[in-house]
């Protein structure tokens, strides 16, 4: 993460990341691609990278690329549309690049 310089900053959630009903975001948070925050309270960190899915609790899991993507031509089914195979591939790419930042992040978490 880098200083922005700016005096206000709101966070900033990137796509298919559901955030549930009584989260608590801090200003200046990065959620990833493809997270689900749920369990009300505040996130123990100001970075979640992509596919994980926990709580407050600090209890993360990887959300497969699979599971993801069957999930993702799902939800865009439902709005009759579907993933086009540069989304599919982009999807692949974050995936592979943050793959050591899950990992990272879950080994912080799970020696609590």
């Amino acid at each position: 993460m880098k200083d922005c310089g700016t005096i206000k900053m709101g966070c900033f959630i990137a796509d298919h990341t559901k955030i549930g009903i009584g989260v608590l975001i801090n200003t200046g948070s990065v959620i990833g691609v493809g997270c689900n925050i749920f369990g009300g309270g505040i996130i123990p960190s100001k970075y979640v990278p992509s596919f994980l899915w926990g709580s407050n609790a600090g209890v993360f899991n990887e959300y497969s690329n699979e599971k993801f993507l069957k999930d993702v031509k799902s939800v865009m089914a439902r709005r009759k549309k579907a993933p086009s195979a540069g989304d599919i591939q982009l999807i692949g790419d974050v995936y592979k690049i943050t793959e050591n930042a899950r990992k990272e992040f879950m080994s912080m978490f799970s020696n609590r």
